[in-house]
Parts: C-alpha cells; structure tokens; sequence
C-alpha cells in the first residue's frame, strides 16, 4: 500500500516537473525571437525557404550585412540566408551600398518570398541614386516608405514608373530631403502612367504649359466645348499617346498635382497659344465646327494654362531625381508671376 502511494506521488511530481520544463521552454522561445527558420514545401511548386534570420538592434546598428541566394530552375525555387540587422533609431553615414541593402532587407522582412530576381533592376536603380548624395546624408529609410515602395515597384515592368519609386525611395534615405518625402507619394506614383511621367519632368523644366479649348458657339456666346485642354505636351515629350494629354490633364489635377487656370486667365506671351491653334487637329476640329448648321458654328478659342500646384512640387522633387532639381519653387512662382493675365 505504502508503495503505491510512492508511486502515485513521484508520478504526480514528474508531470508537474515537465509542465514547469514546458512553460519556461516556451518563455524563452517569446523572448528571444532572433532566430525565425522557416521550413515549407507546397505541392507542385516546390518552394522551399530556409534560415531567415532577423536581428534588430536598438543601440548598435550593423546594417551592414545582406545575404540573398536563390536557385531557380523550372517551378522549384531555393531562398537560402536572408539575414540583416538594424535598429530603431537614425544613424548617419551609410555607403550605397550598405543602404540598398538595408533598403530591401527591410522589405523581405514583410514579403520574404519574393522572388530575388524581381527587384535587381530596383536595386540597381536605388545604388545609382544614392551615389549622388554625400555618404553622410544617407540614412536608413522608414517602413512606412520602404516596403510599399519596393513592393509596388517590384511589379513595375514600366521603366518610367521604377525610376519614380527609386528616386522617392532615395530621397527618404536623404537626410536633407526626407521631410519632403510624403507618404502619398507612393500611392501617387501607383495611379500614374509612363506618358505621365513624361509629362510632370516637362512640367517641372517648364514651370507652365499653354492650353486653349475650342468651343463652338452661337451669337450670344452660348454653346458647347469640342475639344478642351488642347497641348501639344504630348507630342514634346514623346508620349505614346499624344492626343490623350487632356485626360492626362484630368488624373493629374484630380492627383493634386497641377493646377489648371481654366478661362479665367491666360499667359501674356500669346506667341505661345499660336502653335496650338494652327496645329493640324486643332485646324481639322475648327473646320468641323464652321461646318456645322446654324446656330453653333462660330469656332471660338479660349486660351489658358495648366501649373504645377505645391503638392505637385513637392512630388517632382522627391520623385524626379537629384539631376532634374535644378529650378527652384522661387523661380517657378516669379515665372507664374510674370507670365499670366486676368
């Protein structure tokens, strides 16, 4: 009797033993998440993913180290040792490449399954960028930036759009720029397309763009607009489709990147409306609307212009590059100032 009440006790001590074992293991797994391996095998495609390792640091930054290797051969992809470090705070003096590489470490952390292939024309892009900025101007970018900017640009295949996204993503990574970069900026650039693109360097080189509508009216000034917004922006830029510059017009404004003048004023330099007038489309539509019955045949033009607006501004100098930063929003205001009429 009396041995099996020993039994009974040592038994119920052993449980209570490993259940202590147990708890402290699982403590300690919470508590110390440097290590994450990640093992999985999906039927068909084979992807299998080993050995990420993420460190942060919050007093000793070492975002010195980017290991992506990849095996990719038919459906069976192999992504081995993707480790980095970095921490919390800001630090100053990074070399292109040790930001390129904090850049996207960043971004596998949220999307590790990303194919490596998918972002070297980014990377590249980004190293360029960050050559033109001093050493010691180069700071690590924000998550908040970061991950969409690389996650939407890594799906790009437009060259126009990927320039956009590196040169926002290396302007959030310049100290002296990086309070201008706003986060809409990278939804911006997602709603925006090449032939647009195009047309924001134009309007950045050029501070303004001319526009006339043509109407066609009765004798009291009534009637209807027949082609509205007319430039030939689209033809100096070398869109691929030129003639569609008025709806170009319409996402742009509704982005809050330019600002159209509409009929209430005009540039004083008229010498500027003249080729839009006697353009080849604008002469076939005239000469459609003086065809027309009675009474709307009068071919009537209204001259305007279209302008960056200071969102726009700030877009076109976090977005277009170090290089295309050559004119100041003081001389664009004094251009606007000098150039328009009520």
């Amino acid at each position: 009797m009396k041995t099996d009440i020993i039994v009974a006790i040592i038994g119920a001590a052993g449980v209570v033993i490993a259940a202590i074992i147990g708890v402290i293991h699982k403590k300690k797994e919470k508590t110390n998440p440097k290590e994450l391996n990640i093992n999985q095998n999906i039927a068909g495609n084979n992807n299998t993913q080993t050995g990420i390792q993420i460190n942060k640091k919050e007093s000793d930054y070492n975002g010195r180290k980017s290991i992506i290797t990849q095996n990719n051969k038919g459906t069976h992809n192999t992504q081995v040792g993707l480790q980095y470090n970095y921490e919390e705070h800001h630090n100053y003096g990074l070399s292109p490449s040790e930001a390129t590489n904090i850049a996207i470490a960043m971004f596998r952390e949220y999307y590790p399954q990303l194919q490596q292939q998918a972002l070297q024309k980014l990377e590249q892009l980004l190293w360029e960028k960050l050559k033109c900025i001093p050493p010691e101007n180069i700071i690590p970018p924000t998550a908040k930036i970061a991950v969409p900017t690389i996650q939407k640009a890594s799906i790009t295949e437009e060259q126009e759009i990927r320039e956009l996204y590196a040169n926002l993503l290396a302007s959030s990574m310049n100290s002296v720029m990086k309070n201008g970069v706003h986060p809409g900026f990278v939804e911006i650039i997602n709603q925006l397309s090449p032939d647009e693109a195009k047309i924001l360097n134009y309007f950045f080189s050029h501070n303004t763009v001319p526009t006339v509508t043509l109407r066609a009216e009765n004798d009291k000034h009534e009637g209807v607009d027949v082609i509205k917004n007319f430039s030939d922006i689209g033809e100096k830029t070398a869109c691929e489709n030129a003639f569609e510059v008025n709806k170009y017009f319409d996402n742009l404004i509704r982005l809050g990147l330019i600002v159209s003048a509409q009929s209430i004023s005009s540039l004083t330099n008229k010498s500027l409306y003249e080729p839009l007038k006697k353009h080849p489309a604008m002469e076939s539509y005239k000469n459609s609307v003086e065809n027309r019955p009675l009474p709307y045949n009068k071919a009537i033009f209204n001259e305007s212009y279209m302008y960056l607006s200071d969102f726009g501004k700030a877009f076109c100098v976090a977005c277009l590059g170090i290089n295309n930063i050559s004119v100041t929003f003081k001389q664009i205001k004094d251009s606007q100032g000098d150039n328009t009429s009520v």
